[in-house]
């Protein structure tokens, strides 16, 4: 086994989802899939050969295995749900889905306990503990989330236990997803992995040149963003006023350009083989309110949670009470009735997205409760605010209230965000105050902000970037909300036009790309997380 893993290291080298290597092997994969693995139906196996190869490249043998307990564990309860009714049934899924939330506090949300110990005892003077930083299974967080989706939709019913140990690990691991998601349930791609595909060239093409449009995205925007961020957040000291609040904002940017990059080139690569993953990004900087945006922004994560999370938690008894309990003191139409049982379901829902995305108080500040305060005062005071807008006369259907919203909106999501990039939560606020210590508009003219990593040319290229990202973002923007994509629409022009659109693409990633001193192609910020 060491001999093979070793062999695999040796093969793979640096095989991440930015590397050439990676899509050297991909394309040479594709043939082989298309041809051999379809001739001989076993176009799947192959898919868990690849996906494998790729877990194996990117961690190491020994957080292989241990990510085997946990989808051994959830496989066998998931045959064994199958035949059971009632109490029992809920017993075994209570402990398959407390066995892997365990799993993945161990791994990566276990320091979480160590800071929090540490606060109070700052506070009652007792004894500190020291934090441990250990490895953790390459995706952990995503996959634990894929198998706690699998075990409640078998035990709820909705889909049937996959018999298959290997065609279930292959859903575990198919290779795109677990750099950094989508969150991927069972019967949204059960038909795919395990169906024939034949070649289809138009979704070929769309696949690579939605890997080249994440390529852009990437390197092109996200990394001379992190450079600005990376300077002000790395000597936050040093910088106050408006200087601060241009990396606190761009960070939001950043994470944006980063995190749907890696997953336009995740779902990219998946659709050169026919599979198509669920969408996690609907154009997030169009909302005109903080539900909105994260009803766009990861998604997957949203649906998760709304599903697993959310609606559990206001069916169990507890909350049924509490909601006869107001209905029967407040009155059945009275507001805070409803309300009130809402708040406690968002609070679980809110803190459970602070705590995924990493164990300490500046994840679930900026994560999850700073979004569950907005929302919720937004609701407490929608009457004051409907009583202004009658008062002022404001036209809800204008062009510039949609734009103030959605003005409005980004910053609120990049104040919270801003709180992940900074080295805790204290600091954070400290950031934060930093930006009312100095007014200093003058930092857009004086040359300051061209020494904060990127010079002026940089500049220029940075904003003409971000430039391209609003346009095709408002091209995709349909008059309903539903997502028109660029390719489909460049797809019908004329040939000419079409490949020069594309050479332009490549050419500005290959010109324009990041890859100096510093670079690392595998730090995606959500692959963190």
């Amino acid at each position: 086994m060491h001999f093979l893993y070793n062999a695999v290291k040796f093969a793979a080298g640096d095989f991440t989802i930015l590397s050439m290597s990676f899509y050297a092997c991909l394309a040479l994969f594709a043939v082989f899939y298309y041809t051999l693995g379809k001739r001989l139906k076993v176009q799947w196996t192959l898919l868990l050969a690849a996906s494998l190869f790729f877990y194996l490249a990117n961690c190491s043998l020994k957080l292989f295995v241990w990510l085997l307990a946990p989808v051994t564990i959830t496989y066998l309860m998931a045959l064994i749900i199958n035949d059971l009714q009632g109490k029992k049934r809920s017993l075994i899924l209570f402990c398959t889905v407390a066995a892997n939330m365990c799993f993945l506090v161990y791994f990566k949300e276990r320091n979480f306990f160590v800071i929090t110990h540490n606060i109070l005892a700052r506070a009652l003077h007792f004894g500190k503990w020291h934090s441990v930083s250990i490895a953790a299974p390459l995706g952990v967080s995503y996959l634990t989330l894929m198998l706690v989706s699998y075990i409640c939709d078998v035990s709820w019913g909705t889909v049937r236990a996959q018999k298959n140990p290997l065609k279930f690990l292959l859903y575990v691991i198919y290779f795109p997803v677990v750099t950094s998601g989508p969150i991927a349930r069972y019967a949204e791609v059960e038909n795919q992995l395990f169906a024939e595909h034949r070649f289809d060239y138009e979704k070929f093409c769309f696949g690579v040149q939605r890997i080249c449009w994440g390529f852009f995205k990437k390197l092109v925007i996200a990394e001379r963003l992190g450079l600005i961020v990376g300077t002000v957040y790395g000597g936050w000291e040093n910088y106050t006023g408006f200087t601060m609040l241009f990396a606190l904002l761009l960070y939001a940017l950043q994470v944006y350009a980063d995190f749907s990059g890696c997953i336009d080139m995740v779902l990219g690569a998946s659709e050169t083989l026919g599979i198509t993953l669920p969408e996690n990004f609907r154009q997030p900087l169009f909302s005109t309110s903080v539900s909105e945006i994260w009803r766009r922004w990861h998604m997957t994560l949203g649906f998760w949670v709304k599903d697993y999370v959310l609606y559990p938690v206001l069916k169990t008894e507890a909350m049924q009470n509490l909601s006869k309990f107001l209905k029967s003191r407040l009155g059945k139409k009275n507001r805070f009735a409803k309300l009130i049982p809402t708040w406690c379901g968002m609070f679980c829902v809110w803190f459970t997205v602070g705590f995924w995305h990493g164990g300490a108080w500046k994840y679930i500040f900026g994560g999850g409760i700073f979004f569950f305060a907005i929302i919720a005062g937004g609701q407490l005071f929608e009457p004051l605010f409907a009583k202004l807008i009658s008062i002022f006369r404001i036209n809800t259907e204008a062009a510039s209230w949609k734009f103030f919203q959605r003005i409005r909106t980004f910053f609120l999501f990049a104040a919270a965000v801003s709180f992940q990039r900074a080295e805790s939560f204290k600091t954070g606020v400290k950031m934060w105050r930093q930006v009312f210590n100095e007014f200093n508009p003058w930092i857009f003219v004086d040359g300051t902000l061209f020494r904060l990593g990127l010079d002026a040319k940089d500049f220029i290229v940075l904003v003409v970037s971000l430039l391209v990202l609003l346009l095709v973002s408002n091209l995709e923007q349909g008059a309903d909300g539903e997502t028109l994509h660029v390719r489909e629409r460049l797809a019908r022009q004329n040939l000419s036009f079409r490949w020069a659109v594309y050479l332009g693409l490549v050419f500005s990633v290959v010109v324009f790309g990041m890859y100096g001193y510093g670079f690392n192609p595998s730090d995606f910020i959500y692959g963190a997380f």
